[in-house]
């Protein structure tokens, strides 16, 4: 089992974005030093973690995702009806995975003894079972790591190629990814990929109008005097002229 002290000195040793550096070493903050358990009762929110951190509620999230992946932070999330009637939260374990290369040993609980970081057998515990067999009560990292190659399929999302680059190229703005493709697949699962797509299609609506805009409004001056007035608006319907608007609305009344 990590202690705290073990645990904050292994983040300092390794290589992770300064965001999850922040974000684990807050969450350290709320945990028991002997287990890196957080308590149910100090166990923040993510408004708590965006706060604290000085990040966005959705950075917390992209990045709380990655260290899950990456085997530092073991999560068990309640079920809807619980957060509804209860207003429970995600429970939270800090783990250290096995460094890269690295010749994993169990980490010594003698008196004194000095902590050999980045080498730790990472043991894959449920949060409630904390005297499980490793990997008892959560999936195993291979099993994780067995994805589908396309998880734009997987999440039955009709993209074009354009798109996906678009949300790849958006989602690897906001963290530093080593494994994308397993990213990407637990994102399709979870069904934030298709809320990244749609976001994409939003941005690109909005942009596509704003070009169309600024186009009509270079083309010949209506009877008030507004260029491009008799042109419509293709998201809205309606004329740009806003003395046009209200005779053709009249009108048509």
């Amino acid at each position: 089992m990590t202690s705290r002290w073990e645990f904050e000195r292994a983040v300092f040793a390794s290589e992770l974005p300064a965001p999850s550096r922040l974000i684990l070493l807050t969450l350290a903050a709320h945990t028991d030093a002997a287990t890196c358990v957080v308590p149910a009762k100090f166990t923040p929110s993510l408004s708590t973690l965006a706060e604290r951190t000085g990040l966005t509620r959705k950075t917390v999230m992209v990045h709380l995702d990655l260290l899950d992946t990456a085997g530092w932070v073991d999560r068990l999330k309640p079920d809807p009806a619980a957060q509804r009637s209860q207003r429970a939260r995600t429970q939270y374990r800090l783990t250290v995975p096995t460094g890269v290369g690295a010749t994993p040993v169990l980490p010594s609980t003698g008196v004194g003894a000095t902590p050999v970081l980045g080498t730790q057998v990472h043991q894959r515990r449920g949060l409630t079972g904390v005297g499980a067999t490793p990997n008892q009560n959560k999936t195993s990292r291979t099993s994780q790591t067995s994805r589908p190659s396309d998880p734009f399929a997987t999440a039955s999302l009709d993209a074009t190629d354009d798109e996906r680059t678009a949300v790849i190229n958006r989602i690897t703005q906001s963290a530093n990814i080593r494994n994308l493709p397993a990213y990407l697949a637990r994102l399709a699962e979870n069904g934030d990929l298709a809320e990244h797509l749609a976001a994409v299609r939003q941005d690109r609506q909005a942009t596509a109008v704003a070009a169309e805009l600024a186009h009509a409004r270079t083309g010949p001056e209506c009877l008030h005097g507004t260029p491009g007035g008799q042109h419509r608006r293709s998201d809205t319907g309606r004329l740009l002229c806003p003395l046009c608007q209200r005779n053709s609305e009249r009108s048509s009344a």
